[in-house]
């Protein structure tokens, strides 16, 4: 299925996903092996689905389970209910719909339940390609890590949603913490996710890794550089976020820490100079 049919297909399924998201989400699955699994926790009305469905159609045509409550309860009720309007809160009919629209249902199998009850009952394939996009808060996402990164295979793409929303800052918090304790590395990135290969799936070995990160070591300047790099990004995309809506102590203390975490950058000492000497406010 060609990418331009894929986006298309989304125009009318709502969702947040943008599109380089969506493109991002069509080349993580074209690129996944053959006869492979791919696995998203959290699906709503079915926009990143098609995506992910159209991409393995384009290349290797693995499955893909889709897990989701796919109805308005749980931790996430007051966020969907504005978005549903007069929608049913159960919205698995309409998942389907939009599904079956795309020309993607040959290959999509939902699982209906929590994310990490979804993991309980898995006796497949590993997990070739993982995208987490559910419980945002920090404990939501160690879960649903913890509960589906043993299924998934050393090599593995895991794809976070909205790491780069400054209103998930459990979704950074956490995937931080794999990145300080080299569970994932060679990262990439599109618009608010990040995605990076799984290094380490085994439990304990987890486990015992984010014990040693949340101990405060390895030092700050020891720690992986796709950590630093990650973090000198954010402290960018913060800055400038506060610095364009006129808040320059917010802008410059961004600023101080890219240049911290990444002291290279060009971009760091950009937004401490402007944070410093240029008047704040939106750009004209």
């Amino acid at each position: 299925m060609l990418q331009s049919e894929a986006l298309a297909a989304c125009d009318n399924v709502k969702g947040w996903l943008s599109q380089p998201e969506q493109v991002l989400l069509y080349d993580l699955a074209r690129a996944v092996p053959t006869g492979g699994v791919i696995v998203e926790l959290g699906s709503w009305m079915g926009r990143s689905t098609i995506m992910l469905a159209a991409g393995s159609l384009a290349g290797p045509r693995a499955k893909v389970f889709a897990v989701d409550l796919f109805a308005n309860i749980g931790v996430t009720s007051a966020e969907y209910a504005p978005h549903l309007g007069d929608d049913d809160p159960d919205y698995f009919a309409q998942f389907q719909t939009n599904i079956r629209k795309a020309g993607v249902d040959s290959i999509v199998s939902p699982i209906r339940g929590t994310t990490v009850d979804g993991s309980k009952e898995w006796a497949r394939s590993s997990i070739d390609l993982l995208f987490i996009d559910a419980d945002h808060s920090f404990e939501g996402i160690k879960a649903d890590f913890l509960a589906w990164a043993p299924h998934c295979s050393c090599g593995s793409r895991i794809a976070f949603h909205d790491y780069f929303n400054i209103n998930a800052d459990g979704v950074r918090r956490f995937v931080n913490q794999l990145l300080a304790g080299g569970i994932i590395d060679e990262v990439g990135f599109a618009d608010s996710i990040l995605h990076a290969r799984l290094r380490v799936n085994d439990i304990n070995a987890i486990k015992s890794r984010l014990r040693f990160r949340v101990m405060g070591l390895p030092k700050r300047l020891l720690r992986p550089h796709a950590e630093r790099s990650i973090r000198g990004s954010r402290a960018i995309f913060l800055g400038w976020a506060a610095f364009n809506s006129g808040n320059r102590s917010t802008a410059l203390r961004n600023g101080i820490h890219s240049i911290w975490w990444t002291p290279s950058s060009f971009e760091s000492w950009r937004l401490l100079a402007c944070s410093v000497i240029k008047p704040v406010g939106p750009r004209r």
